[in-house]
Parts: C-alpha cells; sequence; structure tokens
C-alpha cells in the first residue's frame, strides 16, 4: 500500500507579513493541487495529515470550499487526519466539533483519527492519531503482521527551535513508541527522516514558509511517500518559487528575535499547562460570547495589519 504523508497546511486566506505572494490564497490552493496531484500520479491508497489543517479555526468558509472542491475531484478516501491546536478554539479539543474541520468530515473529505485505531479498507494497515494534546494510544495487533500507525501532532524535531528548548528527538521518540511501525509527525514545520532497524518516524514538513527564520529560508516544501510493504519511502518536493522570491528576506534582521524574547520564551516554556497568550485568551473571550463571524473577520483583520505595521 503506497501512503502520501502530508505535513502541517495552515491554509488561510490571510496572507503572513513576511510573504510577498500577491495572491496567497491561490499559492496555497495550487500547493494543495499538486498534493492531490502526487497522490495520483504515485497510485496512493491514503492521504495523511498531521494536524494544523487549517491557521486557524476561524477560516474563511471561501477555504473550506474551496477545500472541498479540489478533494472531490480527486480522492478515493476521505484524507486521514488529526487535529492541532491551530484547528481548534482555545487550544480545547471540545470545541472540534465547532471547527472547520467538522465540515470537512461532514462532507467526508477527512476522517479525524483517534485512539481507537482504524483499519485501512482492503490492508493490514492500523492507524491511530493522537492530536494536539492528547496522549499517545496503545495499539492493539488483531493479526501478527498487521502494520501499526501512529499519526501524531506533537513538537518532535531534529534540531531545537529556540536556546534551551530541549526538544524530543525523532530517534528517542521512535525509541519510546516500539510498537509502531510508522510514527507520522506534525507540529514541527521543517522534514526529517529516522530509522531504527525495520521501523521509521518521517515529517515532510509545513507546506508553507510562513517566517523569514533560517529554518524557514531553507525549507523546501514537499511530501513523502511511504510503501508498507516495502517499508520503502522517498520525499517528493513540490514545484515552490525559491525563498527569496517569496519571503522578505532583505528585512531578515529586523525579525530576529531579541536575546530578551528568547530568555522569555524559554522562561515561559518550563511553565507547562499555563495559556499566557493574548490570543488564546481574546479567542476564548469571542468563543464563549458567540460573538459574529463577521466581526471576529474584522479583528483578525485588524490583527494582521498591525502586526504588518510592527514588521
Amino acid at each position: 500500500m503506497n501512503l502520501l504523508l502530508l505535513g502541517d497546511c495552515h491554509f488561510s486566506n490571510r496572507r503572513p507579513c513576511n510573504r510577498r505572494d500577491e495572491n496567497y490564497f491561490e499559492t496555497m490552493i495550487s500547493k494543495f493541487r499538486q498534493v492531490l496531484t502526487i497522490y495520483r500520479e504515485y497510485e496512493c491508497s491514503e492521504l495523511i495529515q498531521v494536524g494544523d489543517f487549517f491557521d486557524s479555526p476561524m477560516i474563511s468558509n471561501e477555504v473550506i470550499a474551496r477545500i472541498i472542491n479540489e478533494s472531490h475531484e480527486c480522492l478515493t478516501h476521505p484524507i486521514r487526519c488529526i487535529y492541532g491546536q491551530h484547528d481548534i478554539f482555545s487550544h480545547s479539543a471540545a470545541t472540534i466539533i465547532k471547527s472547520p474541520l467538522a465540515i470537512l468530515e461532514a462532507a467526508k473529505i477527512i476522517t479525524i483519527l483517534d485512539d481507537d485505531g482504524f483499519v485501512l479498507p482492503d490492508s493490514n494497515v492500523k492507524i491511530y492519531g493522537a492530536s494536539f494534546g492528547k496522549p499517545i494510544p496503545t495499539p492493539t495487533k488483531s493479526a501478527d503482521n498487521e502494520f501499526l500507525i501512529l499519526v501524531h501532532h506533537g513538537m518532535i524535531g531534529a534540531k531545537d527551535i529556540y536556546p534551551g528548548q530541549n526538544i524530543t528527538k525523532p530517534d528517542s521518540f521512535l525509541s519510546q513508541y516500539s510498537m509502531y511501525d510508522l510514527i507520522v509527525c506534525g507540529d514541527y514545520h521543517w522534514s526529517f527522516d529516522c530509522v531504527i532497524g525495520d521501523r521509521v518516524i518521517l515529517n515532510s514538513g509545513c507546506i508553507i514558509r510562513k517566517t523569514v527564520a533560517e529554518n524557514d529560508i531553507n525549507h523546501v516544501p514537499g511530501v513523502y511517500l511511504f510503501n508498507t510493504q516495502t517499508r520503502e519511502y522517498s520525499r517528493v518536493l513540490l514545484d515552490v518559487l525559491p525563498s527569496e522570491e517569496v519571503l522578505n528576506i532583505t528585512d531578515k534582521e529586523s525579525h530576529e528575535p531579541s536575546r530578551d524574547l528568547l530568555d522569555l520564551i524559554s522562561a515561559i516554556s518550563m511553565q507547562e499547562g499555563k495559556k499566557v497568550s493574548w490570543k488564546h485568551l481574546l479567542y476564548q473571550y469571542l468563543e464563549e460570547h458567540n460573538v459574529d463571524k463577521s466581526i471576529i473577520d474584522l479583528i483578525e483583520k485588524c490583527i494582521g495589519e498591525a502586526a504588518c505595521q510592527q514588521n
């Protein structure tokens, strides 16, 4: 069975301040079309996505409609996915029913994976999901030759993003959860692969470059192909413009975090479970008070414009 592994998408029609695209939304749709073309050309049986499908749970209906239309034309099965923190309100799993992913699931574009395990059609492959904030499931094998997959949205990466982060490394995670044959990761935006014996952990990386940080500048968006019979895999790059053509790299120095900011990030990272983001508090308020979506869109637009002016 050929699988196509898709990383964080962060679909949105709101252009990040560091991007230079005249029509950012069409850039995103173009990349999704490329992913679906790869899915067809390599005769993949399944498309697996690792969460943060959307950049915000308050996404435009236009974005949702385009994703549905593009998917209907190409997919033979729903996308098997999990949710990330950007897909839900206030980082709360209870809000998934109110999220854009709930609409995609109702339209049979996606299936949200969980800890019950799901046997892929006409295969010996069983797939489990650990969405943002969820524990890693303990899988059960119904047959000795069953191939077990974990799809996980959590900060696992090849190198720290900021000083003192002490990120979980791929080999360490793969060793800890040795019951899985394949682990597919998201949240960390840059691709990596690691093999221990015949077991594999993969992260395709984000399909969009949002910042002028060194990792994003050097990142080339792509997807992984994985064959469950041979356990062979390869990365297929998307056809994208060079970083210097889509990112405001000339302003990179002004975007570099100060030592004070890095120290603050490090201090916050030590306070597990504490939610300190002002955006988190704002969205929580808007959600709890059932604020009209048109007002929410206006607030998001103003926040984006203010951020651009600061940058």
